[in-house]
């Protein structure tokens, strides 16, 4: 642990956790809360400024699988993928997953991504 980085409890690692992958879940899916996508960072970020690099990492990670578990009907029930693929969380739809279009009820980024495809919008 760097000389820079504070201890801080496992219980504000599981809000934090707790936090993003709710915004994660209702974020996402077939009908997407765009807004919940833009605020999902901000516990992660509130750990990596007080944490090293492994607990953020596994914040991260645990919070972004948990919340993408709402697909998990969506996968297997409508689009009836295989269930290795589910499980190893990939998309047999190339884009499917892409976050850009979590955003598809917010129009300046709708627009943007009119200009420049679902790739910029991701990244914005």
């Amino acid at each position: 642990m760097g000389s820079t980085a504070k201890n801080i409890s496992i219980g504000w690692l599981i809000a934090a956790i707790a936090c993003s992958s709710l915004a994660v879940f209702f974020a996402t899916g077939l009908h997407p809360r765009w807004w919940l996508m833009w605020f999902m960072p901000i516990p992660v970020l509130l750990v990596a400024a007080r944490s090293a690099g492994p607990r953020v990492f596994f914040v991260a990670l645990a919070a972004w699988f948990l919340g993408s578990l709402n697909m998990w009907g969506v996968l297997r029930n409508v689009l009836q993928v295989p269930l290795v693929p589910v499980l190893a969380m990939t998309s047999v739809h190339s884009t499917f997953g892409n976050l850009a279009y979590s955003q598809m009820n917010f129009l300046p980024i709708l627009q943007l991504a009119a200009l420049t495809g679902i790739w910029e919008s991701a990244f914005v």
